[in-house]
């Protein structure tokens, strides 16, 4: 009788999964701000003082860049993951329109698709 065994999870691996993770919470916070709600922050300023960030900057705020769809697609219909705020964004800006450096292709590529 032969045993099989299953390898350990490779560290590269792990290191990916949350790292896609986090990319897929990067997506839900800044759908959720740009939606005009409150996200959380932490004031920043660089080790050498040269840059300080006491607060979250307003501008573009409302605007939403033609990125949501292709995530939401990944994270929420392959992977599962609820993203809220994303399909927030989808809904006022689907189908997507022309931007001033390319033509968006997104809504029509990945909307709806079933999940792999």
């Amino acid at each position: 009788m032969q045993t099989f065994r299953t390898p350990p999870v490779a560290p590269a691996l792990l290191t990916l999964s949350v790292l896609a993770w986090l990319l897929a919470l990067g997506f839900e916070y800044t759908a959720k701000y740009n939606l005009g709600l409150d996200v959380p922050y932490k004031p920043y300023r660089s080790v050498q003082g040269r840059y300080n960030y006491p607060a979250i900057s307003p501008t573009g705020r409302g605007r939403f860049a033609p990125i949501y769809e292709r995530a939401y697609h990944h994270y929420h219909d392959r992977r599962g993951m609820e993203m809220p705020f994303t399909k927030q964004v989808l809904d006022k800006t689907r189908p997507e329109g022309w931007q001033l450096h390319h033509i968006p292709w997104c809504t029509l590529m990945f909307a709806g698709l079933p999940a792999m």
